[in-house]
């Protein structure tokens, strides 16, 4: 997996490339096509935009919006995970969610989820 900071203008203009998203803000929760929802960027919490190669996320620290972005980088499938997880409500945040697991091994050789990233949803 490969990490980049990106600041809250690069992230925003970088947001109009994928096609899924996952908002959280103060006053709702919102799931499923990028294009249809407007995003309230001072109510943000957190935003998790994705595809299937890469996602961004952007998060509220204190008061400003800090973002990176989680790619794909040529994962062995021993340490790379995909599962699908059939959402609760159908219909109100759609059928199913797709996330990829990447696994890592600490000093005592015990394996651990080093990070976690959304990769597509089933309207």
């Amino acid at each position: 997996m490969k990490w980049t900071k990106l600041n809250e203008q690069e992230a925003q203009v970088q947001a109009q490339d994928y096609p899924y998203v996952l908002v959280r803000e103060l006053s709702r929760v919102y799931l499923g096509e990028a294009s249809q929802v407007d995003i309230q960027w001072d109510e943000v919490t957190e935003v998790r935009f994705f595809d299937g190669q890469s996602e961004l996320r952007i998060w509220r620290e204190e008061k400003a919006l800090t973002a990176v972005r989680l790619e794909d980088a040529q994962e062995d499938e021993t340490t790379c995970v995909e599962r699908t997880y059939p959402l609760a409500h159908k219909g109100a945040f759609g059928q199913a969610l797709t996330v990829v697991e990447y696994l890592q091994y600490d000093e005592d050789g015990q394996m651990y989820r080093a990070a976690t990233r959304l990769k597509g949803w089933v309207k």
